[in-house]
């Protein structure tokens, strides 16, 4: 099945509320920075994918009404990578220089009956955002100037663990619950002790 969604134009932070006329190489811009970059299906509603534009702005599409059900949940670092943990529906967002947040991705579904065969999200109500879980931290150390930049962020549902990975091959390892690190996967200090604690 194919279907085209119409997504929002960006929002200048720097401009919102001000009157702004509008120029052919703003137009240009805006096409870029609202390309797709992620999707991510939502692991309840069965209806209600995420979309990551390049230019860091998330919004939610009912994949049923093939519509943005609600605009700008968050806006987070451009080139950002993602993944979400699909017990307790927290969202890790990471920006290509390691700084990331985590979202509340709830969406109501705890009030809906887990394990039904065809669960449906419908809007509550028109503005929504994402509640943040956990505020801006870093998971790479990375100098604006360097050539590196963050470009895998996984959930590891066996292993309950989110997995960040850079450009230059650094992993690690985060636990769920409460971010902590579990170090550094290909470094001289991992040990397999670290899993356990």
């Amino acid at each position: 099945m194919k279907f085209t969604v119409q997504i929002p134009d960006p929002i200048d932070p720097k401009l919102e509320g001000k009157e702004v006329f509008v120029t052919k190489q703003k137009v240009v811009g805006n096409r870029l920075r609202k390309n797709i970059c992620s999707v991510l299906f939502h692991p309840v509603f069965g209806n209600l994918v995420l979309v990551l534009t390049e230019g860091g702005e998330i919004h939610a599409i009912d994949t049923f009404a093939c519509a943005v059900v609600h605009q700008r949940i968050a806006v987070v670092k451009i080139n950002s990578n993602w993944a979400i943990d699909t017990a307790k529906l927290h969202l890790l967002v990471v920006g290509d220089t390691g700084r990331a947040i985590v979202f509340d991705c709830d969406f109501g579904s705890s009030k809906v009956t887990r394990g039904a065969v065809h669960t449906v999200y419908a809007k509550q109500k028109d503005i929504v955002t994402l509640p943040v879980h956990k505020s801006w931290f870093s998971v790479h150390e990375i100098h604006v100037t360097e050539t590196t930049y963050v470009n895998t962020v996984r959930f590891l549902k066996d292993e309950n663990m989110y997995l960040t990975a850079t450009s230059e091959g650094e992993v690690k390892l985060w636990r769920c619950h409460d971010l902590a690190s579990m170090g550094t996967l290909n470094s001289e200090a991992w040990s397999t002790e670290m899993l356990k604690s």
